[in-house]
């Protein structure tokens, strides 16, 4: 990945005039270890900082992950047309199909915190709109999560960073506070596939409360936009994904909506030296705001 996929990616904009970093420097260190070594340059000392992950990125810090990750995706696509698919890797991710064993240990994962999170959930004002929905599809739900990572042919496909969120990003700023740089970190989690699931992911995970959902929609209209220009100036030759379909996708996928919240949006929002994932108020308050919108975009239908 970082020694051959993210040069290549830096290249196809160098050769169009266009200088783009999509990670820290890395560097070959000779090892006997079969796995090899990954040493990457420490970006702290040149300016790079995570934001606050409780607070979590306000529009101008979503709109350049956004920006990033366009970039990011538009250059994937590039890639697979002109060289052909990725290595099986990355077109399955890390997580391909669970063994028996790994979903049997998935299920009782879910099982240990599904009390917490329904009483919590209960509280919530308005749950009686959804909470029954929720019940009879959450086991459905759960065990689509060690389903693995899958890709449509006929979709617009792209090669999704897969850990997207706010812990992952680090962000350069001018002496007037203005963010001169982004920066995706931790490329271990890549997997083929519709660029919905990157932004799912992200959007749910790492904006601030207000803008999740009020913004979802405009979030996806700017990334698009941002995906065209991209894909144009990387000369893609096959169909421009419309915006439409970048929609369609993200219902399509919609289900990953639900696994975000429970999971990397309660890890972003608990506090240090917490345990109360699902009961602190912080957390509950991002899941009054998404529930219902999951509900009203059909993601706790059972079979879909």
């Amino acid at each position: 990945m970082y020694h051959e996929v993210v040069p290549e990616f830096e290249q196809l904009y160098r050769a169009v005039g266009v200088e783009v970093n999509f990670s820290a420097k890395c560097y070959h260190i000779e090892t006997p270890s079969e796995f090899g070594v990954i040493l990457l340059e420490e970006l702290c000392p040149f300016g790079y900082t995570n934001a606050n992950h409780l607070e979590g990125l306000n529009l101008e810090h979503t709109k350049a992950v956004l920006e990033r990750l366009a970039q990011w995706h538009a250059a994937s696509a590039v890639r697979a047309e002109t060289k052909g698919l990725y290595p099986e890797l990355f077109l399955k991710g890390m997580f391909s199909e669970f063994t028996e064993s790994q979903q049997g240990s998935m299920k009782a994962y879910y099982d240990t915190f599904k009390p917490s999170l329904f009483e919590s959930i209960r509280s919530l004002n308005g749950h009686e709109e959804y909470i029954d929905d929720l019940a009879q599809a959450f086991d459905s739900k759960a065990k689509e999560s060690t389903r693995g990572s899958h890709y449509e042919p006929s979709e617009f496909n792209a090669l999704n960073h897969g850990d997207c969120w706010v812990n992952n990003v680090m962000f350069k700023y001018d002496s007037q506070g203005n963010i001169e740089d982004t920066l995706l970190i931790d490329y271990q989690m890549i997997n083929y596939g519709s660029p919905a699931k990157d932004l799912i992911y992200f959007l749910l995970s790492s904006t601030i409360c207000d803008l999740k959902v009020k913004q979802f929609d405009y979030s996806i209209r700017f990334y698009h936009d941002h995906l065209v220009k991209n894909l144009q100036l990387l000369e893609y030759s096959k169909n421009l994904p419309t915006l439409k379909e970048i929609h369609i996708a993200v219902m399509k996928y919609g289900n990953l909506a639900l696994i975000t919240a429970l999971g990397i949006m309660a890890v972003a929002l608990l506090e240090p030296r917490s345990d109360a994932m699902f009961t602190n108020p912080r957390y509950r308050k991002h899941l009054e705001v998404i529930m219902p919108w999951m509900s009203n975009r059909g993601v706790f239908e059972v079979g879909r």
